[in-house]
């Protein structure tokens, strides 16, 4: 009999245990995966790499990138709390470009004229091509470290120059398309921006120096000068003097006033 009753508690404890299990333990979570998602996007930013549920702790567990690093968190599917934050990798704050050109032109006192992103070896820089004394530099700056790696002067070869030197007959075709007129001088000038062609041009009224650059044929400047016009000589005439005559001329200083006399008696 006693063996029965214990039988029987067994079953119903088993039961009930099942029962628990059935309609507690099992039951979907109060929130969604998206719902959980989005809090966790709300309260950090950044992009879910991975989430996964884990049933018996009611617990998604996520992991999340943002622009601080990769963190691996859990969210309770039923309070929406966010636990065990961790930080799984740091991501290192990159300068941006332009950053890097104020920092490049501050180090090299020079201009940079060219910038952009690269990657080498898994790291971030900035390759950048800097004018400095009438030279170029390519220069590579390293964006976390914020220092720069290389800087290395850009030389042509000789073949290179050549190429790129415009001849004074092309130096003449740029001036007479930019200034009416006939050119009347052409001269070669030293510049902080590299060699010149100076260019005269001129027309009837007015003139121009033309500038323009000898290894990339851009205009440089111009400057306009008024043109000085020359006057014809006077022919002088010799007028001879008008002789005056004396018996036409009164003289005021004879003439007496009868009024002006005092008779004397």
């Amino acid at each position: 009999m006693k063996i029965k009753i214990f039988l029987i508690a067994v079953i119903v404890i088993g039961l009930g245990f099942v029962l628990y299990e059935g309609l507690f333990n099992n039951r979907p979570a109060i929130i969604s995966q998206k719902q959980a998602e989005k809090i966790v996007t709300d309260m950090y930013g950044g992009n879910i790499v991975s989430v996964k549920w884990d049933q018996p702790k009611y617990d998604y567990y996520m992991v999340i990138k943002n622009e601080k690093g990769t963190y691996s968190l859990s969210v309770d599917g039923k309070t929406k709390k966010i636990n065990n934050v961790k930080m799984m990798e740091k991501e290192e704050a990159l300068l941006t470009l332009e950053e890097a050109k104020e920092k490049i032109i501050a180090e090299s006192n020079g201009r940079v004229t060219e910038i952009k992103a690269m990657r080498e070896q898994g790291k971030q820089y900035a390759e950048a091509i800097v004018s400095k004394e009438e030279k170029q530099f390519r220069v590579i700056y390293d964006l976390i470290n914020e220092k720069t790696v290389s800087s290395k002067e850009i030389k042509d070869s000789p073949a290179e120059k050549a190429e790129n030197v415009i001849s004074e007959q092309r130096a003449r075709e740029i001036a007479l398309k930019t200034v009416n007129g006939s050119v009347t001088n052409v001269s070669k000038i030293n510049s902080k921006t590299g060699p010149l062609y100076k260019v005269t041009v001129e027309n009837s009224k007015d003139g121009a120096h033309v500038y323009i650059q000898e290894t990339t044929a851009k205009l440089s400047s111009i400057y306009w000068f008024k043109k000085v016009q020359k006057e014809s000589p006077k022919t002088k005439t010799n007028t001879p003097p008008v002789e005056s005559d004396d018996d036409d001329v009164d003289d005021e200083d004879t003439d007496t006033d009868s009024d002006d006399q005092v008779d004397d008696d």
